[in-house]
């Protein structure tokens, strides 16, 4: 999966719902003995990256969801059941056996803490970024710093154990998604199964018409419209948003902006997993044009949904639905 750096965005939500009760995570960064010189920690910069996560959460939830972050160390330990795992997984368990003891011999109550981040330099058996429920790794070969897209990826496995954000045609990934290669909001099919969205920012299509999308960023409105397609033993579902270039959805630069931002993006929700389509199909293997233009008619492969969009300004977008034919 291609990894990202991210830029700090700023919030632009001014009207959000009261969050619920903050989760605690600790940042805990190491040293091995085993390196030497030891690596220089910049632990402000880990700081603020995790700050930027934060915000990125909590906008993204419509402040329905926060968490806070502490960082602790760097703590130089001895790295040699580490060394001596067989899998990933083994060395993974012994990181982060030796991290939290660390802490905890420095006055840190692990205790009351929801989740734990561990941050190492790179090993045999530990590299990149790697989240589930019981944690998340990140292994860096260089400092100060660890990487907004890793951070914010892994913990949306180790938070809600989420799946890979997926796009048609395109092996690498959702080229939006934070949980696919991208380092935008996740997609409304995530965010409506997670709870952030209420009855009234999600619309069900029931009859053919013209429905009303908000920007997908910001508070209050319709977030998405939900389309029923395939047959009718084998239904599938469709969710549409409207993205635009706001708090951390402007900086998306697997992309096209000239694409993304004027369009319906539209998701397959299929079998718990999501699947960024790409409306404006190019010849180059990538999602980076996944969105449907302005007088662009998006047929549902021979079957009988068609989505068309009417017209997109900052304000919002108009699409048209039809289940009675394709033209």
């Amino acid at each position: 999966m291609r990894i990202l750096c991210a830029v700090v965005l700023a919030s632009v939500l001014a009207v959000a719902a009261p969050a619920q009760a903050q989760t605690r995570i600790a940042v805990i960064v190491v040293d091995f003995a085993s390196s030497d010189p030891a690596p220089s920690t910049n632990m402000d910069v880990i700081r603020r990256t995790m700050g930027d996560v934060e915000a990125f959460y909590l906008e993204q939830s419509y402040h329905r969801f926060s968490f806070t972050s502490d960082v602790w160390g760097p703590y130089r330990v001895d790295d040699s059941t580490v060394l001596a795992a067989t899998s990933g997984f083994e060395a993974r368990r012994a990181l982060a056996m030796i991290a939290r003891q660390a802490a905890s011999d420095d006055g840190v109550d692990v205790s009351v803490y929801d989740g734990f981040v561990y941050v190492s330099p790179v090993m045999p058996l530990i590299a990149g970024g790697y989240g589930d429920r019981s944690g998340v790794w990140i292994a860096i070969a260089w400092y100060p710093t660890i990487r907004f897209q890793i951070a914010a990826h892994e913990l949306g496995h180790h938070l809600f154990s989420l799946p890979h954000a997926e796009a048609a045609g395109d092996t690498g990934g959702s080229s939006i998604d934070v949980m696919g290669a991208g380092s935008g909001h996740f997609n409304a099919i995530t965010k409506d199964r997670l709870g952030w969205m209420t009855e009234s920012e999600r619309q069900i299509a029931t009859t053919d018409g013209d429905y009303f999308l908000t920007p997908f960023e910001t508070v209050g409105g319709v977030k998405t419209l939900i389309l029923t397609g395939g047959t009718q033993k084998a239904p599938r579902t469709y969710y549409v948003e409207y993205r635009q270039a706001i708090g951390f959805d402007a900086y998306l630069p697997l992309v096209d902006p000239s694409n993304l931002y004027h369009g319906a993006v539209v998701h397959l929700d299929w079998f718990s997993r999501s699947i960024l389509q790409e409306l404006t199909p190019t010849s180059n293997g990538r999602a980076d044009t996944p969105a449907l233009l302005v007088g662009q008619t998006w047929c549902e492969g021979g079957r009988k949904l068609s989505l068309r969009t009417v017209s997109a300004t900052p304000e919002g977008l108009w699409v048209r639905v039809s289940t009675r034919h394709c033209r």
